[in-house]
């Protein structure tokens, strides 16, 4: 995505995405050294000619000198991608929210189990299916969180 690579085009004004389905089953990333923080920092003028582009470009550029110059804090997560275990924390919750009104619970269980478990072991044991390739997702997904380079 940082890439350009993969886009999808804005929606119309107003109109919020449809996050049916969506869900995440990598398991939470503990902080290495006590605190993980994100922090998102947008210009209020995306002009380059407008005087505060100079001194919104040096603070991104402080941010990230800051954290390139402390050990791993550019790579939030580890290389082999994020922590997965089966089954996933979130299962219940899953189970639940996917279920449809007046289905069995239980069904809605035992289907989403076997989902899951196909899913963990195509990613743990990093078997293609198709034209997935669980080692190059994996990658990108590491790559994603790798913070930018000053350029």
């Amino acid at each position: 995505m940082k890439a350009g690579e993969f886009s999808i085009p804005p929606g119309p004004l107003g109109c919020r995405p449809d996050l049916s389905g969506l869900s995440c089953r990598f398991e939470a990333m503990p902080a290495r050294r006590g605190v993980m923080l994100s922090i998102i920092v947008q210009a209020a003028d995306l002009n380059p000619a407008a005087p505060e582009a100079t001194a919104y470009r040096a603070l991104i550029e402080n941010i990230i000198r800051l954290v390139e110059d402390s050990p791993d804090m550019a790579r939030p997560v580890p290389e082999g991608g994020p922590p997965l275990v089966w089954p996933p924390s979130g299962f219940d919750l899953e189970a639940r929210a996917g279920q449809a009104p007046g289905t069995s619970l239980r069904l809605r269980r035992l289907k989403l189990l076997a989902q899951t478990a196909l899913s963990f072991l195509v990613l743990r044991l990093r078997i293609p299916v198709g034209r997935f390739s669980p080692r190059r997702y994996l990658n990108q997904l590491v790559a994603q969180f790798r913070l930018p380079q000053i350029r």
